[in-house]
């Protein structure tokens, strides 16, 4: 393009001088606007907007330009044969204006923790800007995540966040951080436990789980998991709170050991968990494991220890006094679950009733003979090792008192000497 305006210029300087008089036309400036405008409208310069401003072309530009005399008719011929020439050979220097992209708005994000509950609902729309999950190698840096449930029997039923202690190391409120999300679906059935207290009542139901994990990024499910727990093991707070006008409320056993153990294989290898209580291994009764208990190794020689867990028939929970003699000793509550890998859970199975003890508000309490069976669970994945029966017996007269669990309790007194003998044997003791 160059070129060509430099030979148009030449040829101009070369002409010969001006007459007195204007050369009949219009200015050259007007002149070579219109033919600009013309050509463009024949798309010669391959514009696709016959009305763009011929300013901006960089060809019409250059050769548009103020003159301070009247032009030959000689000198605008050969301009107009530079021009020509310029545009036929290829419209060198004049560009296709781009078109302007399409708006393209930025992919989902979460403004809060509390946006990933969407992706609990039917057909969520997944958070692409969100963090995708790839299970890391790091045991320092584990996938984080966010957890909510919903009780399927509520007026109401909605999802709402929880934050279970035992999930601490995976719990985070910071939105960019979330990789996976935990939705638990709650039903409860069979026959309630009861914990009163002043103000209101607490019913402990056996509940259904169905729980899915989410990836945030994708909506794609991780894994999907149903599972039951049973109340049994489920005891009754010290304290509790109640909407006024309320009367109570109904829940089911924790769930935060056996969320965990289904989340371990999605986390890093090594992964530093919260110490557990002794205590805490009487929820493998309830079909919830402990991570944090060793692993059973049946092959293995040498002591280990055995938590024993008595349930006085099969409908009543766990029983922490008037414990039946013959009964193996429970260990310290506040120790360490690591210490231990295999639960006893011991349930009564009364057959035969030996009397009724009458005490104060009219409760009684069934004394009865029949027998026990011995549920021998690994305590950090709550899988069945194997199951005896031994027998149980009401030998003598009604007892001075009684924790009541309902206001008609069963009670075997006394369990044969082969239950000792036994959880011995599991623990490696001689004899």
């Amino acid at each position: 393009m160059t070129e060509s305006v430099s030979l148009g210029a030449s040829l101009a300087l070369r002409g010969a001088r001006p007459r007195a008089a204007r050369i009949a036309g219009p200015e050259p400036d007007t002149f070579f606007r219109k033919a600009c405008m013309r050509l463009k409208t024949l798309r010669i310069l391959g514009t696709e907007n016959p009305g763009e401003d011929p300013d901006s072309n960089p060809v019409c530009c250059a050769l548009i330009m103020p003159h301070p005399r009247p032009m030959k008719s000689l000198t605008r011929s050969l301009l107009l044969l530079a021009l020509g020439t310029t545009l036929s050979a290829g419209s060198v220097g004049c560009k296709r204006k781009a078109a302007p992209k399409p708006y393209e708005p930025p992919p989902p994000t979460a403004y809060s923790v509390d946006d990933y509950r969407k992706l609990c609902e039917p057909n969520a729309k997944p958070f692409a800007g969100g963090r995708g999950y790839e299970r890391s190698s790091d045991a320092s840096k584990p996938s984080k995540m966010v957890l909510f449930a919903k009780y399927a029997d509520d007026k109401a039923p909605s999802y709402s966040a929880r934050s279970p202690e035992a999930l601490k190391p995976l719990l985070t409120n910071r939105p960019d951080e979330v990789e996976l999300v935990a939705c638990l679906d709650l039903k409860r059935h069979g026959t309630p436990g009861f914990c009163n207290y002043y103000g209101g009542k607490v019913t402990i139901y056996d509940m259904t789980h169905d729980l899915r994990i989410i990836e945030a990024k994708t909506g794609r499910v991780v894994h999907q998991e149903k599972f039951e727990l049973d109340r049994k093991t489920q005891g009754c707070s010290s304290t509790e709170s109640f909407k006024k006008g309320s009367g109570g409320f109904y829940r089911g056993a924790d769930y935060d050991k056996k969320l965990m153990s289904v989340l371990l294989p999605l986390q890093p290898e090594g992964l530093e968990l919260p110490a557990a209580k002794t205590w805490e291994l009487n929820a493998v009764c309830s079909g919830s494991p402990v991570p944090q208990a060793a692993a059973f190794d049946p092959k293995r020689t040498g002591r280990r220890r055995v938590h024993p867990v008595y349930f006085p028939d099969e409908k009543q929970s766990r029983a922490s006094q008037d414990l039946p003699e013959g009964l193996p000793p429970q260990r310290d509550q506040e120790g360490n679950a690591a210490d231990y890998e295999l639960v006893a859970c011991v349930t009564g199975k009364p057959l035969k009733k030996r009397r009724d003890c009458k005490f104060m508000n009219g409760n009684v309490l069934e004394l009865y003979d029949g027998e026990v069976e011995v549920a021998v669970y690994e305590a950090k994945t709550a899988k069945l090792v194997e199951k005896k029966s031994f027998k149980a017996s009401s030998p003598g007269g009604c007892p001075w008192s009684h924790k009541f669990w309902g206001s008609r309790d069963t009670h075997l007194k006394k369990l044969d000497p082969g239950v000792q003998r036994y959880v011995d044997q599991l623990e490696g003791k001689d004899g």
